[in-house]
């Protein structure tokens, strides 16, 4: 039987963290009722 060794990457892990803030600090500024596809495009691609 071989088990899977699985270690953090505390850094990938703080980078992508840092991402989606970024991400949900643009959704926030974006005019949901104008762009609303930017909006669902951004939330799918995260």
């Amino acid at each position: 039987m071989s088990l899977i060794k699985i270690t953090s990457d505390k850094e990938k892990a703080k980078s992508i963290f840092r991402m989606v803030n970024q991400t949900i600090e643009m959704i926030k500024s974006i005019d949901k009722d104008k762009f609303s596809s930017n909006v669902i495009k951004q939330l799918k691609n995260n």
